[in-house]
């Protein structure tokens, strides 16, 4: 058997072996390279989807707002004559005879201002009663019925007895 020199076969293919350490070294900074390319690009996705919840939520606080600003707008668009008109409106179509509508203690709560108002109407019958009641509260004017006190006037034989009603309602109107 022959035996193998190994510093001889060295130095004749020591280029070789060279180019083989470089190519080697060469693919394991490659690899380092690439992998932690990949993390960033991982980080930058995550980073991306985070950014694109934000706005997502952005837009929908806008939508809110604006819904909000109309709403400011619906409900600041009165003044005291304007109510006690709408109020008369309300009643009139109802088919209740207004007998007075009084402004009361105005209540000031930080970011709002509630208006309060003492109405007094006379009504043949419950359901007329019932029907201005709810055309006062799903007004696009936004009032409350605070207070409601109902009394029967017996008005004699020849004449049915009338509901005598006292409502306390109230309206805000959001500041600045």
């Amino acid at each position: 058997m022959d035996n193998i020199n190994f510093p001889d076969l060295f130095n004749k293919n020591k280029n070789m072996v060279i180019n083989g350490l470089i190519v080697i070294v060469a693919m394991f900074i490659s690899f380092n390279v690439y992998s932690n390319q990949n993390k960033q690009i991982v980080a930058l996705g995550e980073q991306k989807d985070q950014e694109v919840q934000k706005n997502q939520i952005l837009v929908e606080i806008a939508g809110l707002e604006k819904k909000v600003n109309i709403y400011t707008k619906k409900i600041n668009s009165k003044d005291t004559s304007s109510i006690i008109n709408k109020i008369g409106n309300i009643a009139k179509t109802s088919s209740i005879e207004l007998v007075s509508i009084r402004p009361d203690k105005v209540g000031d709560y930080g970011q709002y201002t509630k208006y309060n108002f003492t109405v007094n109407v006379d009504s043949d019958s419950y359901h007329k009663l019932g029907v201005f009641v709810s055309r006062l509260e799903n007004s696009p004017d936004i009032y409350f019925i605070d207070n409601m006190q109902i009394s029967v006037q017996q008005e004699g034989e020849s004449r049915p007895s009338k509901l005598s009603v006292s409502l306390n309602v109230s309206t805000i109107l959001i500041k600045g």
